[in-house]
C-alpha cells in the first residue's frame, strides 16, 4: 500500500478556504493526482482541505471520506520563545529536539507546555474511544463469526479464511488478541482481520467494529448534520427491509412467495439476498414506518415513499419482490423489485438519495466480495445474481442497470483483477457489454465474457 499525504493550498483562514494562488495549487495538484491511480481519498473536514481535493475529486468524478482525525491538532501549544500560545505546526525543530523528553513514547506529554495546552485530554480521548472498540470486540468472538475454532492449549485453531486449505494453520491467540497463519502470513489483531477479510478501510474498519457493539463513533462536527441524518436514513432502510422480509413470511407475501417458487428460488437463498415482498397496497409500509417513529419527510427522502401533486403520499414499492441493496459495509442503502404483474415498470430501484447511488454500488458484493473464486462474474439484473448463487456461483454481481460505471469499476477492482462479463444476449446485452470492456481497459482490467459472436472482423465475447 501507498499513501500519499497532501497539504492543503495556500489558505485564506479567515474563511478557511484558500487563496488565490491555493485555488491555482489545487488545479495544479488535480492534473498530477489525476494520472495516479488512486484507490480512496480522504479528507479533513476543514473548508481548506475540501477545497484543495475539490478539483481532483469532480475530475475523477470521485468522492472523499470525511474523516474527523484527520484535521490539524486543536490545542493551543506555547512554543518556546513566544507569549502567546499557537497551533502546534508553527513550531521549528529546534523548539523539540532540544528536549528528550518529546521522544519518551510513554512521557512524551509530561511538560509543561503540553500539560499546558491540554495535549494529554486530547490524545486520551483518541487513546479510550479506541481502547474500547478493542475491548468489546474480542478477537476470539470476531473471528469466530467468520472461522469455525478449535480450542488447543489456550488458544485457538482453524482453516484460514485467507486462502484454501484442508489442515488448520490459523492461529488465534486470546491472551494476545492476535492472530496469525502460519500458512500465508497474515496476521494482526482485530481491526486487521476485520480490514481484511471484508476488505474495508481502517476507518471504515472502525465502524464496522462500532456497530457491531453499538458503540457511537463521532462523526464529522461540522457537517451541516448530513452524516446524521444519512445514518438515521440506513436506520430507517433496514427496517424497512425487515417489514418487507417479515411480510414475505406472512399471508400478504403469497403472491411473492408463488412467483419465487415459479423461478425456483429456494428459500435459503431468498434468506440469504434478505428478499421481502411489498404488499398490492398504497401506505402499507408508510403506516408500518411512522408508527416505528419516522417522520413522512424522512420517508420521502429515502425513497421509500412518494408524495403526489397534491401533497399526498403512498408507497413507491406495490405489489413487488423487493431485494434490498447491501453495500460491503452490511448497510441496506436502498431497493431494487420486480412486479409481480403485467404493469411498468417491470424493475424499479430506488432512486438517488444520501444512501444510495446506482453508480457506486454493485447488487450482491456484499456476498461475494467473500468468495474464494479468482474472478467476479458482473451479470445485469439482481435476480441473474441470485440464480447464479443458488446454482454456486457465489462470486456474482450485477450493475444496478445495464450500464457499467467507472465507480463500480473501481470498486470491483478493490475486490478482484478479473472480470467475467455475463450480461444478456440481446441488443442492450451486447451495447452494454461493449461499453463495458471499454470502461474496463481504459482502467486497465483484464474482463473476460461467456460465448462469443463474430461482427465484422472483429470478435466480441458474450453471455
Amino acid at each position: 500500500m501507498k499513501l500519499l499525504i497532501v497539504r492543503h493550498g495556500d489558505p485564506d483562514y479567515s474563511i478557511d478556504s484558500l487563496t488565490e494562488t491555493g485555488w491555482i495549487e489545487a488545479e495544479l495538484l488535480s492534473d498530477r493526482l489525476c494520472k495516479l491511480d488512486v484507490k480512496a481519498f480522504y479528507c479533513s473536514p476543514k473548508g481548506r482541505a475540501r477545497d484543495t481535493a475539490k478539483a481532483t475529486l469532480e475530475k475523477l468524478g470521485r468522492q472523499a471520506e470525511i474523516l474527523p482525525w484527520l484535521r490539524e491538532f486543536s490545542p493551543q501549544v506555547l512554543r518556546p520563545g513566544k507569549d502567546k500560545p499557537g497551533v502546534a505546526w508553527d513550531w521549528l525543530p529546534q523548539d523539540w529536539t532540544k528536549d528528550k523528553g518529546f521522544y519518551d513514547r510513554e512521557h512524551w506529554w509530561e511538560n509543561d507546555r503540553f500539560t499546558a495546552a491540554g495535549v494529554r485530554e486530547e490524545a486520551q480521548w483518541v487513546w479510550d474511544g479506541l481502547d474500547e472498540l478493542l475491548a468489546r470486540n474480542d478477537i476470539g468472538d470476531v473471528v469466530g463469526g467468520y472461522v469455525p475454532l478449535t480450542s488447543k492449549g489456550g488458544s485457538y485453531w482453524g482453516c484460514c479464511p485467507f486462502h484454501n486449505e484442508k489442515t488448520p494453520s490459523f492461529h488465534v491467540l486470546q491472551d494476545k488478541q492476535f492472530y496469525h497463519c502460519f500458512g500465508c502470513k497474515k496476521g494482526g489483531g482485530v481491526i486487521n482481520f476485520i480490514m481484511e477479510i471484508e476488505n474495508l478501510s481502517y476507518p471504515d474498519a472502525i465502524r464496522f467494529l462500532a456497530r457491531r457493539v453499538n458503540l457511537p463513533v463521532p462523526e464529522e462536527e461540522n457537517d451541516g448534520g448530513t452524516e446524521k441524518l444519512r445514518r438515521r436514513m440506513l436506520e430507517l432502510n433496514r427496517d424497512a427491509a425487515r417489514w418487507y422480509y417479515q411480510t414475505l413470511q406472512g399471508p400478504e407475501g403469497a403472491a411473492v412467495r408463488a412467483y419465487l417458487q415459479k423461478r425456483q428460488i429456494r428459500r435459503g437463498i431468498a434468506v440469504r439476498f434478505g428478499m421481502g415482498a411489498a404488499p398490492d397496497s398504497w401506505d402499507s409500509l408508510l403506516r408500518a414506518m411512522t408508527q416505528k417513529g419516522y417522520s413522512k419527510d424522512e420517508l420521502v427522502r429515502a425513497g421509500l415513499v412518494v408524495q403526489n401533486k397534491k401533497g399526498g403520499l403512498y408507497d413507491k414499492f406495490r405489489n413487488r419482490l423487493m431485494l434490498p441493496v447491501i453495500d460491503v459495509r452490511g448497510d441496506v442503502v436502498g431497493f431494487g423489485s420486480r412486479v409481480l404483474d403485467k404493469s411498468e415498470p417491470k424493475y424499479m430501484n430506488t432512486t438517488e438519495t444520501l444512501t444510495y447511488s446506482k453508480r457506486r454500488v454493485l447488487y450482491g458484493l456484499n456476498l461475494a466480495k467473500k468468495t474464494k473464486r479468482p474472478n467476479i462474474i458482473l451479470c445485469e439484473g439482481n435476480l441473474d445474481v441470485v440464480t447464479l448463487h443458488q446454482a454456486g456461483f457465489d462470486n456474482a454481481v450485477a450493475s444496478m442497470g445495464t450500464a457499467l460505471t467507472v465507480e463500480q469499476t473501481r470498486l470491483l477492482s478493490r475486490y478482484t483483477k478479473e472480470l467475467v462479463l455475463c450480461y444478456d444476449n440481446d441488443n442492450a446485452g451486447r451495447l452494454a457489454t461493449q461499453r463495458a470492456l471499454e470502461i474496463l481497459r481504459a482502467n486497465g482490467e483484464d474482463a473476460y465474457v461467456i460465448g462469443e459472436i463474430t461482427e465484422g472482423e472483429e470478435k466480441v465475447v458474450l453471455c
